[in-house]
């Protein structure tokens, strides 16, 4: 139990260098190609630090004490940080790319070489109800929930499996409502704005393993 401390210090200086540098790709290599930054605030600047970087290194802790340290904690952070991209790529720029989803698979594939008890045919599932779930979604909503939210979905199903995914997405919808409500309060957003999803996504997605635990990555029960 000692060495404890020392585990959490490293898992959330892991979280602070693998946000920072997911922030920097994000703001590199997607907003500025695309130029569709969102307007930035004046007087912001957090030196060699960044937002997101700042966000992982408290969420990466949670994550271990809900998971563990041992090899479940892998994709799990894996997971996370594909996620956390995919909030800041939706918020900065309004696209979840591609290739952030194709990390999110090698991470299962990384998950099954070091056997950490995943079962292919429960993320198999989990990706089906996710995905799905969410194309119902962006029926019911003509398009309001987007393809990219979809696949995003679907790569949550992947690693959190079908019961779990369902949690993350209740969640996220839920969240997604209320937060959308206080801005149209607030008069922050239109009736017509769009409002990004992938935040909420991540957030369902930690309540999710928090609530799960181990058993948050298509783990057999």
């Amino acid at each position: 139990m000692s060495a404890m401390p020392h585990a959490w210090v490293l898992v959330a200086g892991l979280g602070l260098v693998a946000g920072t540098l997911v922030n920097r790709w994000i703001e590199a290599h997607l907003v500025q190609r695309q130029g569709t930054a969102a307007p930035r605030r004046p007087g912001f600047a957090l030196g060699p630090l960044s937002p997101l970087g700042l966000f992982m290194a408290p969420a990466f802790v949670v994550l271990a004490r809900a998971v563990g340290t041992g090899p479940r904690l892998v994709p799990a952070l894996l997971l996370t940080t594909v996620l956390a991209a995919a909030a800041l790529a939706d918020v900065r720029a309004r696209i979840i790319p591609n290739r952030l989803l194709l990390w999110a698979a090698a991470a299962w594939i990384l998950a099954e070489v070091l056997g950490t008890g995943v079962a292919p045919l429960w993320s198999l599932a989990g990706a089906l109800a996710g995905g799905g779930g969410m194309l119902l979604a962006s029926v019911a909503t003509r398009g309001g929930v987007g393809l990219g939210d979809a696949k995003l979905a679907a790569v949550m199903g992947l690693m959190l499996g079908p019961a779990a995914v369902a949690m993350a997405l209740g969640a996220a919808f839920v969240l997604g409502a209320v937060g959308s409500v206080v801005l149209l309060a607030l008069r922050r957003v239109g009736v017509d704005s769009y409002i990004p999803l992938a935040p909420f996504l991540l957030a369902g997605g930690l309540m999710a393993f928090v609530a799960a635990g181990p058993f948050a990555m298509g783990v057999k029960p």
